[in-house]
């Protein structure tokens, strides 16, 4: 159920955002994990960009 969600999310997004590449969206067992994932994302998203 949550799968066919995030998919659907995923096509609207898509119509409203088109020339945008989507970020992949994960979720996990509580808020803190997602938020800390989402920074160790972006930091090495930045560092590698340097």
């Amino acid at each position: 159920m949550l799968k066919g969600a995030l998919q659907k999310l995923h096509q609207r997004l898509s119509k409203v955002f088109p020339y945008f590449t989507l970020p992949e969206i994960h979720l996990a067992d509580t808020f803190q994990k997602d938020y800390f994932n989402g920074l160790v994302y972006f930091g090495l998203k930045n560092l590698a960009a340097k």
